[in-house]
Order: C-alpha cells, then sequence, then structure tokens
C-alpha cells in the first residue's frame, strides 16, 4: 500500500483529499442539523420548565395578595379585588 501511495503524484493525492473533505462536510451538514435540532430542543425544555417554575411563584404570590387583602380589607374591596384579578 506505501508503495501505491508512493506512486501517487500530487496533483492525485490533492484529489483525494479534496474528495475526503467534501464527503465529510456533506455528512457534517446533516450532523450538524441534528445538532442544532437537539440543542433547540434543550434550550425550549429549559424555558418551558422556567415559564412553568414563574407560574407557581405566581400562583403563590397571589395567595399570599389574597390572605392579606381578606385580613385588611372589609368584604366589598374583596369582592372588588378578586373581580380584578379575573
Amino acid at each position: 500500500m506505501e508503495i501505491i501511495m508512493k506512486q501517487m503524484s500530487p496533483k492525485q493525492e490533492g484529489e483525494e483529499i479534496a474528495t475526503v473533505k467534501n464527503e465529510n462536510h456533506r455528512h457534517n451538514l446533516g450532523l450538524r442539523a441534528l445538532l442544532s435540532m437537539r440543542n433547540c430542543n434543550i434550550t425550549l425544555k429549559k424555558e418551558y420548565d422556567e415559564l412553568l417554575e414563574m407560574e407557581a411563584e405566581l400562583d403563590a404570590m397571589n395567595k399570599i395578595g389574597m390572605l392579606q387583602i381578606a385580613t385588611h380589607c372589609n368584604p366589598e374591596m374583596q369582592a372588588k379585588w378578586k373581580e380584578q384579578v379575573n
């Protein structure tokens, strides 16, 4: 095999290397697309989890706020506040 490689002209060797690079480039496009989709999915999952966490925090704050309103306000004010929140 080494003898054959030594007999190759520089032009043929360059063409072979270029062919291999082109084939790798073609394969890498698909791999890049798959990795991009995976990374996008991971990012969306993280953001979705953050949104769920924010929603839970807002729900907890709303409960605390309603408790304070119930404690410090008269029934009319409580009714008005509930109408505005809902």
